[in-house]
Formats: C-alpha cells, sequence, structure tokens
C-alpha cells in the first residue's frame, strides 16, 4: 500500500535528508505533501485532509 511512497523516499532519500534534516515528512503520489516538527503533528495534521495508510 505504501510502496511507491516507500520508493520514493529511497529514490530520494539523500535529498530529502538534506533538506528535511531534523522534521518529519508526509509523503503522498511521491510528493512531500507536510513538513512538521513532531511524529505526532505530522500524523494529526494529515489525518485532516487525507487518508491515513
Amino acid at each position: 500500500m505504501l510502496e511507491k511512497e516507500f520508493q520514493y523516499y529511497l529514490d530520494n532519500q539523500s535529498e530529502l535528508v538534506e533538506k528535511y534534516i531534523d522534521k518529519f515528512i508526509v509523503i503522498k503520489d511521491r510528493k512531500v505533501i507536510g513538513v512538521y516538527d513532531s511524529e505526532i503533528k505530522a500524523y494529526s495534521e494529515s489525518a485532516k485532509n487525507h487518508e491515513l495508510g
């Protein structure tokens, strides 16, 4: 279910880590759709507008 998103992360890992160091990111449809300071904030904010999965 999350294979595309995980593969996107793996394919872009070095760029994502450099750009979003010390942040929690949410990836959907091979795009970063959110950047947050905490895991709980990433989860709760993403759940407002997107189906979790």
